[in-house]
């Protein structure tokens, strides 16, 4: 590749990762028009690394903005890229990247079919920072099966691998992960010392995306340890960084949050139901399956408190009906934690 080339790859990859900062920060929309003018830069060059790179990153803003569809494109894109010219590396993260979207539909067999492909692959290039993302990734299925210790192994052995590399962004997640899987087993104080410590790095670091999570999951705590104030501070925040964002499936779940605030305040509340029709209304734009099933769970609730049997019903029949049958409850939002190397910042 000539000298020319060469510039041209450069300035393609240095878009494409200011494109990453923007898009985990508040302008998804501006990062992705980003990316696009990096891959417009590549393409004439032929298949290389940099342009599979591009169209994974491009793909995983899409993925954090709700936009899964548009996002697996970009992964068989980028896959296709990756093995024309036997790019394993590239391969490796275009399997992990394809489970965390199987993730976000709440497709978990598939999901870790995904993620065992990617990990024999990482392992086999000794790749360690792709290893933990994915450790992180089979712990958020664990906790979503109810495989409890099995989650906070996986969680742990992230933690210690992102600790000893100093990467901060990963960190973020896995803080965030172990937070929710602490509230669930009522260790507070554990999770709130591993959300607020990962709401300090989202901070320092820009990343609105992750900030809007965390708050979500803090918010979450405070519900379990009655602070109401708290819960409700911390939701109608993570609702600004989504509104911000124009993350329909965040703003979904902030809702989610402040309605059910709303209604252990006052269960004859008339504005509950409203809140969460358009949580339902915002989420019904993306495939984030659980957060779907959980608002209509709550509207069943927030109807029976008034009275409206009927309504309540309507609302039970059509949560079981999208859960397939399936009485769980996920531990975490699928959407909320998928970790890819675009989540990292890659250099």
């Amino acid at each position: 590749m000539g000298l020319k080339a060469d510039a041209a790859v450069e300035d393609a990859r240095a878009l494409a990762l200011d494109a990453l900062n923007a898009g985990r920060g508040i302008d998804p929309i501006y990062a992705v028009s980003v990316c696009d003018r990096a891959v417009v830069l590549l393409t004439p060059l032929g298949a290389s690394e940099t342009l599979a790179d591009v169209l994974r990153w491009k793909g995983s803003i899409l993925r954090d903005s709700g936009q899964h569809a548009a996002a697996s494109d970009c992964y068989a894109e980028s896959l296709g890229v990756a093995d024309a010219i036997s790019y394993k590396l590239g391969r490796a993260h275009a399997l992990n990247c394809f489970g965390t979207i199987a993730q976000c539909r709440s497709e978990l067999k598939a999901a870790r079919r995904w993620y065992r492909s990617a990990q024999r692959l990482a392992g086999e290039l000794g790749d360690r920072r792709l290893l933990g993302m994915i450790e992180q990734n089979l712990g958020v299925i664990a906790a979503t099966e109810g495989e409890w210790a099995d989650a906070l192994t996986h969680f742990q052995t992230a933690l210690a691998s992102f600790e000893i590399a100093r990467d901060k962004p990963a960190l973020i997640w896995v803080l965030n992960n172990l937070g929710r899987l602490y509230t669930r087993e009522r260790f507070f104080d554990a999770a709130s010392h591993a959300l607020d410590r990962a709401l300090r790095i989202a901070a320092e670091l820009g990343d609105g995306a992750s900030e809007a999570i965390v708050e979500e999951n803090r918010s979450r705590l405070f519900l379990a340890t009655g602070d109401l104030d708290e819960a409700e501070e911390a939701a109608t925040r993570a609702l600004g960084m989504a509104s911000q964002r124009g993350d329909g499936t965040r703003e979904a779940a902030a809702l989610h949050l402040l309605a059910r605030i709303r209604r252990l305040r006052d269960r004859s509340s008339p504005d509950v139901v409203a809140i969460l029709n358009r949580a339902l209304q915002l989420a019904q734009s993306g495939e984030d399956r659980e957060l779907k099933v959980d608002i209509l769970r709550e509207l069943a609730y927030t109807c029976e408190d008034c009275d409206q049997v009927t309504r309540a019903s309507e609302y039970r029949r059509a949560a079981q009906k999208l859960a397939g049958g399936d009485a769980s409850q996920a531990l975490i939002g699928l959407s909320d934690i998928a970790l890819d190397s675009a989540s990292l910042r890659p250099t």
